[in-house]
């Protein structure tokens, strides 16, 4: 379900929107490129993470942030170095994962 009024109405308007589905569903709601960015924190399996960020990455503008969380799991490392590479990712506090989309 989504907490916006019409379906798609408040996207069209950038006003916030609540959906309420899973993960991978949900990004077939959010047009692609109309984000400034997402924060990914769900399935913390190696399968998850990639399936998570194969599905949100495209959404966020470029020069738009990818974020996650909890990249001290090696399963989240190994997705996100798979998906961007060693190294070219930054690490904040908490855990935190940041990737600058080009």
């Amino acid at each position: 379900w989504m907490i916006c009024g019409l379906s798609g109405y408040a996207l069209a308007y950038s006003m916030p929107c609540v959906i309420k589905d899973f993960t991978t569903e949900a990004a077939k709601q959010v047009e692609d490129e109309s984000l400034d960015f997402v924060f990914i924190d769900a399935d913390h399996s190696y399968n998850g993470v990639m399936r998570d960020v194969e599905a949100w990455a495209p959404k966020v503008r470029k020069g738009g942030m990818i974020i996650g969380h909890d990249i001290h799991f090696p399963t989240v490392k190994q997705a996100v170095e798979e998906l961007y590479g060693e190294g070219n990712y930054i690490v904040e506090d908490d855990f935190l994962w940041l990737v600058e989309k080009t």
